[in-house]
C-alpha cells in the first residue's frame, strides 16, 4: 500500500509518572533522569501533549502553562 496522501496516527503506551502505581515508580520516557520530574533541565519532552480529557494527571516541574494551568503530565499505566 502507499502512504502517499494518507494520514497516519500512533499512540505511545509506554509513559509513566512518579506515584500512578506503575512497578517503575518514575517519570519513564518523560525525564531524562527518571527519578526527578520532568523540568527544562530534566526533560525528554519533544511536544508537549493535551491532557485535557485525562482523568488522572501528574504534575511536572515545569512553569504554569502559557494558559495558566498546571503543566500536568499522563500517564499509560492508569488510563
Amino acid at each position: 500500500g502507499d502512504v502517499v496522501g494518507k494520514i497516519t496516527v500512533g499512540y505511545q503506551g509506554w509513559f509513566a509518572c512518579s506515584g500512578d502505581g506503575a512497578p517503575i515508580n518514575g517519570w519513564w520516557h518523560w525525564s531524562q533522569n527518571w527519578g526527578q520530574p520532568p523540568s527544562p533541565a530534566n526533560t525528554a519532552i519533544v511536544s508537549w501533549p493535551d491532557v485535557s480529557e485525562y482523568e488522572h494527571t501528574y504534575r511536572s516541574a515545569y512553569p504554569a502553562l502559557g494558559n495558566g494551568k498546571p503543566a500536568n503530565l499522563f500517564s499509560s499505566y492508569d488510563q
